[in-house]
């Protein structure tokens, strides 16, 4: 007989979100990496010989990405496996995952928020959809680490997941 087990919705929906995003993210730094080695030095080469300006931009971008997925991940593992609450083994380093994803749920937001949409119905829908799952993160992550935070923690009630 298997046994039941027990997860918040709040947390189930943070663990999606911040998986997406670390996805999201990895991908991202790893498109910056790859245009930073190719399209990077040939614009470097043309707009201004013998420097690597935007090359070493494009990598410090890339570095960035990469540096926010490494966060969502982290807190996305802190979050699923209801890591850095008081009492538990490194729950300040799980608790600092988890603030250092709500600053990287802000960046997201304004990514996303200052990003330039294509006129249409659908690149609109999925900017909101972007922009919305990213303020949810952000609220949840600054809830879950408010939660981990508290003297007296105690996870949320349980609803059956599986």
């Amino acid at each position: 007989m298997r046994t039941t087990r027990w997860a918040s919705i709040r947390s189930a929906a943070l663990v999606v979100i911040l998986g997406l995003e670390a996805l999201a993210l990895g991908g991202l730094a790893l498109s910056w990496f790859l245009i930073g080695s190719l399209a990077g030095w040939v614009m470097d080469e043309i707009f201004a010989p013998g420097q690597h300006r935007i090359t070493i931009t494009m990598f410090a971008l890339g570095g960035l990405c990469l540096l926010g997925c490494a966060i969502a991940a982290t807190a996305t593992i802190a979050v699923g496996a209801e890591r850095g609450f008081r009492g538990t083994p490194h729950a300040a380093f799980w608790r600092a995952a988890i603030g250092l994803a709500s600053i990287v749920q802000i960046g997201w937001i304004v990514m996303v928020a200052t990003a330039s949409v294509d006129p249409g119905i659908g690149a609109r829908i999925g900017w909101c959809v972007a922009l919305a799952t990213g303020i949810a993160a952000a609220v949840g992550c600054a809830m879950a680490w408010r939660d981990r935070a508290n003297m007296i923690a105690i996870p949320p009630p349980p609803v059956a997941v599986g």
